[in-house]
């Protein structure tokens, strides 16, 4: 989805990545706190999607060795390849703030602004700057 924000293909959103902040969980998190959730093999909006909401699958759900690569494009040998990239793990209804264990942001600007924001409301949260999550 960032990439589309990234290209101005979300005729909803124009306002570009910059200030767009990554909230950062992990699956264990999600289990732990009974949290109902779903995942898929590929991009969850294609027909052919597969879904599990069976923890132990996940592996076999996710291409891990493709996940920990650069580039998304499709290849003659691995078609489906970008769709697969989107395996999507989605978590029913909505998140409480106690499952992320930290915030994401493009520089150090918007961090400091996540920083300030987020301490206005209580949180603690680790932010840290991730240039490297954005396009």
């Amino acid at each position: 989805m960032l990439g589309s924000v990234h290209k101005d293909r979300v005729s909803t959103y124009q306002d570009g990545q910059a200030d767009l902040i990554y909230l950062v969980s992990h699956v264990d998190r999600v289990v732990d706190l009974g949290l109902r959730f779903v995942f898929s093999d590929r991009n969850a909006v294609k027909d052919y999607a597969a879904f599990s909401d069976d923890i132990t699958r996940l592996d076999r759900f996710v291409d891990w060795t493709l996940m920990e690569q650069k580039m998304w494009n499709n290849t003659a040998a691995e078609p489906d390849r970008m769709e697969r990239r989107m395996a999507e793990f989605l978590v029913y209804r909505s998140v409480p703030w106690d499952a992320f264990l930290g915030v994401g942001a493009i520089d150090e600007d918007r961090r400091r602004q996540a920083s300030q924001i987020l301490s206005d409301v209580g949180s603690t949260a680790t932010i840290r700057t991730r240039p490297e999550w954005y396009y």
